[in-house]
């Protein structure tokens, strides 16, 4: 038997990487049919603080109580909204303690319901709207192209892998496995380490980061682009992981409309 010179190869946990097309161009598509808003759950919490999200004229308040977390605080609002707001509809985030409001109705109709976010009590609670209004209805899974470019604000996707190690749940223990695809219809996963974005150099929203089903180490990446980002036929974008960062990909985006 011979053996080779040893040679040093160096182990990361993350190595993220963005996919393009030939041209560096973001493999991005459009989020939702249905336009959006998001309303961020943050501080600490309080027994008597008051958390409110306000849609149009219509309010929903939650008062905290002993053993409350922000993630239960998050899911009492959005089951007050769910109970019957007649114009949206609500979802966690699977990332951070935010709320994703949707549009009952699909297409620009849904554009511009209003949004606001308070807290109250003793105020240790912080809720912020990320926007004043909804936003950005285009077709979901529609590719993002210069002729129907992202819109600032908008939900979008983008695909990625070397996003390393996925947190380990009783949902997913028998699921995760090296080399093996993940199945279809496979719950929401998390990467162990906090994945982060850039989007025309403003911070984007990771709203989830998860293996994509039916594919081998494979994530699919929601993210919220920044509603101040300006018209950019060459933005801009990187994901990453503590000190790895990826590849920069460009993608268009427009100035959201008034």
């Amino acid at each position: 038997m011979i053996t080779t010179t040893p040679v040093a190869v160096s182990i990361v946990p993350a190595n993220p990487g963005i996919f393009t097309d030939g041209n560096g161009r973001a493999v991005m598509f459009h989020g939702s049919s249905r336009a959006t808003a998001i309303v961020s759950v943050d501080g600490t919490v309080s027994v008597g603080d008051i958390a409110t999200i306000t849609i149009e004229s219509r309010s929903y308040s939650y008062t905290a109580v002993a053993g409350d977390t922000l993630d239960s605080v998050r899911n009492a609002l959005v089951d007050l909204i769910n109970s019957g707001d007649p114009l949206v509809t609500a979802d966690p985030s699977g990332s951070f303690d935010r709320i994703l409001l949707r549009a009952r109705v699909e297409g620009p109709e849904g554009n511009g319901i209003p949004i606001g976010a308070s807290s109250g009590g003793t105020s240790t609670i912080i809720m912020t709207a990320f926007s004043g209004s909804t936003c950005c209805a285009n077709v979901e899974g529609a590719q993002v192209t210069d002729e129907n470019p992202a819109i600032a604000g908008e939900m979008i996707v983008v695909y990625a892998t070397g996003l390393g190690l996925q947190k380990v749940t009783d949902e997913n223990k028998d699921l995760v496995a090296t080399g093996v695809q993940y199945p279809v219809g496979g719950p929401v996963t998390d990467p162990a380490s906090f994945v982060y974005a850039l989007a025309a150099s403003k911070t984007a929203d990771v709203f989830a980061a998860t293996f994509l089903p039916g594919s081998v180490g494979m994530y699919k990446i929601v993210l919220h682009l920044n509603s101040d980002l300006e018209t950019n036929s060459d933005a801009k974008m990187t994901i990453a992981q503590n000190e790895f960062v990826s590849n920069v990909a460009t993608f268009p985006v427009v100035t959201a409309p008034q």
